[in-house]
């Protein structure tokens, strides 16, 4: 029988729930996993082409980025510093511009060496949307990952509601700028990206990238939209991931906006639905949750995002008591600006005093759980027979410690005790797109020197002036925020 491809493993790891195979094998054809089991029968069984991996391997399905935004330099290594979310959000038009070819291609290969075989990228553009859609899917096509694009509209800009809100507060020339700035802002053209989310949920149905629809966030959208959004994802049978509940200032404009938590409006206007995932979700009560678990909603924890940005912790303790599907993602926002989901997994792993999940259950989130959110759950997330080939060798050489001893908690070594670095190769689709460290498709350091020569370029006076009146406004805006107790310290999910 044909074998493209026989991984070998000294241990083997295929999901959270089986007990790990010892010197055992996965045999590959072609994109698919054809069969597990122990290595000398699969070997004799399939001849293959090709062989990896080995006695000091352990085997594990590739990790599940939940939710991202393909950011390859971050924005603090741009010189936007860390901050609360909507001051931060209005710092971000301060950043310098970057291909998006190239800073897509950077974010996905530094996932892949963290051991990332499917991402997300939350993509939200303002101006010339499907042109910088088609180089950010054109550089995931080249980076051999897989990942899905959540083509993502608004239609009430939070740029736009929070310059309003201070506009009256300004000098008067800076609401001249402010004026002339909202002018400038405008949501993607409706018309076309509906007619793009339909043209591309039809150009990649078969391929490592697809689409998922996607309101920026449920705070930034009228109901009007998000009906829209839902009943054309339900006809392209496509599945949804929305910002929701990332900071206090949103849960108290959405209490202002609807006279009730944001969940609960979404409940009512039938918007929690089994193919939706919510990223943050920090400031949800135990009612909030309540609904969430009922409608079958997943959540995406991103929890190095959250204390970047200072919106707190996320109530996991609670969604795993009532049973909600939670799947983790590192927001192109992780602790060492990294894309490293080892460390996230620690992170979760050791956030929660009391209640906090395992070492099994982190695996399971940044797996499983993680595919089950995007929708993809029967194509990837665990090792089986059927599913897609995405997969990690890990050296357990380099790892602290052995996966090999005697009565080791094998979870607790994946998660705690693992590093990029000890990542011998990963294989996404039944292809081995990095090996001890090198891509083999792409030339990293080439597109990081281009990405770094952009950002070298002089600003251009108009740039420099339109900088400082941006960051003229930001200590209004912050006032603003402060007055309407936004980031009061107080956390309703704790």
């Amino acid at each position: 029988m044909k074998c493209s491809l026989l991984v070998r493993a000294g241990v083997l790891v295929t999901d959270s729930d089986s007990e790990p195979l010892r010197n055992a094998a996965v045999c590959i054809q072609e994109d698919r996993i054809i069969a597990i089991g122990p290595y000398h029968s699969l070997l004799q069984k399939y001849k293959p082409e090709r062989e990896c991996g080995g006695l000091t391997n352990l085997v594990m399905p590739g990790l599940i980025n939940a939710h991202d935004h393909g950011r390859g330099p971050s924005a603090l290594q741009m010189g936007i510093p860390d901050d609360h979310l909507e001051s931060w959000i209005l710092d971000l038009m301060r950043l310098p511009p970057v291909d998006a070819f190239n800073n897509t291609a950077f974010s996905a290969l530094e996932q892949l060496e963290s051991g990332i075989t499917t991402t997300t990228n939350s993509f939200y553009q303002g101006s010339d949307y499907a042109e910088t859609f088609e180089k950010t899917l054109s550089a995931y096509r080249q980076t051999g990952i897989r990942a899905g694009l959540i083509l993502s509209t608004l239609d009430r800009s939070i740029v736009v509601e929070l310059l309003e809100s201070v506009k009256p507060t300004l000098p008067v020339a800076l609401q001249g700028f402010v004026s002339q700035l909202l002018t400038q802002q405008s949501a993607t053209d409706q018309t076309q990206y509906f007619e793009l989310l339909k043209q591309y949920q039809q150009q990649l149905s078969d391929g490592r990238q697809w689409v998922l629809g996607g309101p920026v966030s449920v705070h930034w959208c009228s109901q009007s939209l998000l009906e829209q959004i839902w009943g054309a994802t339900a006809e392209l049978g496509l599945a949804i991931q929305t910002h929701l509940l990332e900071s206090p200032y949103q849960k108290s404009s959405a209490q202002r906006r609807y006279g009730k938590s944001a969940v609960q409006f979404m409940d009512e206007a039938g918007l929690l639905t089994p193919n939706l995932s919510c990223a943050h979700c920090v400031h949800t009560t135990e009612e909030d949750i309540q609904r969430l678990s009922r409608a079958g909603v997943s959540v995406v924890h991103n929890a190095g995002s959250n204390l970047r940005l200072r919106n707190g912790v996320m109530p996991l303790p609670l969604m795993l008591e009532h049973g909600v599907n939670v799947a983790l993602g590192l927001d192109s926002q992780t602790l060492n600006d990294d894309a490293d989901m080892f460390q996230e997994m620690r992170l979760v792993s050791r956030l929660y005093p009391q209640g906090g999940p395992d070492s099994r259950q982190v695996f399971t989130m940044a797996t499983i759980n993680g595919a089950r959110a995007l929708g993809i759950d029967d194509q990837t997330g665990s090792l089986a027979v059927g599913k897609k080939a995405d997969l990690l060798l890990i050296d357990t050489q380099k790892t602290k410690g052995s996966f090999l001893s005697t009565g080791t908690d094998i979870f607790d070594r994946i998660v705690l005790h693992t590093r990029p670095d000890a990542i011998a190769a990963v294989v996404v689709d039944g292809e081995v797109v990095l090996s001890n460290g090198r891509h083999c498709r792409m030339d990293k350091a080439a597109i990081g020197q281009k990405i770094a020569e952009q950002l070298e370029l002089p600003l251009s006076k108009e740039q420099l002036s339109f900088n400082r009146q941006i960051s003229a406004i930001k200590p209004y805006l912050q006032m603003s925020l402060n007055e309407a107790d936004a980031y009061g310290t107080e956390n309703s999910s704790t």
